[in-house]
């Protein structure tokens, strides 16, 4: 939605739709789990750790590197640079991430669900960070992933089907967490992915902007900003500029 605003599509978000739902996937065979172990990997091995991602733009990527800089560990892009101790790799889509072990590819890869949980159910990776994980500890939850936007133009001249619609998804989120199974059961039908993967993911739905929401979504804008990924009306901006005619919550504001 952002690069969408940039590139002067007045969009505007209206609600999250969910959040949270982010792994970090290693080889099957790992045999540990947790920062302190994936930290003592990073800082043991000669050669930068290679670790993946699906979309440079993306939670997972903006969360990886985000907690690895905090955490005080050298990142980099640039395959010649073997002074850092991990190097990002643009996998170039979802579909990739799965066969990203195929051939060495990548060390590891950070993904939304149902991707890590898949790789786990399926054996093909093994989930040694949930976000939750990722340091510093207790700072990663109501991290923003998808969104209902909607152009301003359609906003104003349907408000009655943006009401009903906000509307919907709440209730849909309310329904598939008090459900978990059963959403489990109709997602992994939809998807083509087994149930238990569904089960494991740590998705939490849910239609409500909070406080740690708006965070996460300054937060994007400040490391796409630091990226260079700006080009338009949201190039230099601060989560401040934006604010005022980035969201629109009225229709939120308004459900039962």
């Amino acid at each position: 939605m952002m690069f969408a605003r940039d590139q002067g599509t007045p969009v505007q978000i209206l609600c999250p739709i969910h959040v949270d739902g982010i792994g970090l996937v290693f080889p099957p065979k790992t045999d540990f789990y947790g920062w302190d172990a994936v930290e003592k990997y990073i800082k043991e091995s000669k050669t930068p750790v290679r670790l993946g991602y699906h979309s440079p733009a993306s939670a997972p990527r903006v969360v990886l590197e985000t907690a690895l800089k905090r955490a005080g560990l050298k990142v980099t892009e640039n395959p010649n640079d073997f002074d850092a101790e991990v190097l990002l790799v643009d996998l170039k889509g979802s579909r990739n991430l799965l066969p990203a072990f195929t051939g060495s590819q990548v060390d590891g890869w950070v993904g939304p669900s149902h991707y890590p949980e898949t790789a786990d159910v399926q054996g093909i990776g093994k989930i040694v960070l949930n976000l939750k994980d990722f340091p510093p500890q207790g700072q990663w939850y109501d991290f923003p992933c998808c969104t209902l936007a909607a152009r301003e133009d359609s906003i104003k001249a349907h408000p009655e089907i943006y009401q009903a619609l906000t509307q919907l998804l709440h209730n849909s989120a309310n329904w598939a967490m008090e459900n978990r199974r059963e959403a489990a059961k109709i997602n992994a039908d939809i998807i083509g992915i087994p149930q238990e993967a569904v089960e494991a993911a740590t998705i939490v739905f849910t239609t409500t902007p909070t406080e740690k929401w708006m965070e996460g979504v300054k937060l994007y804008v400040d490391v796409l900003n630091d990226l260079g990924k700006f080009n338009g009306e949201m190039k230099g901006k601060d989560f401040n500029d934006i604010r005022n005619f980035f969201f629109d919550f009225s229709f939120i504001n308004k459900v039962k």
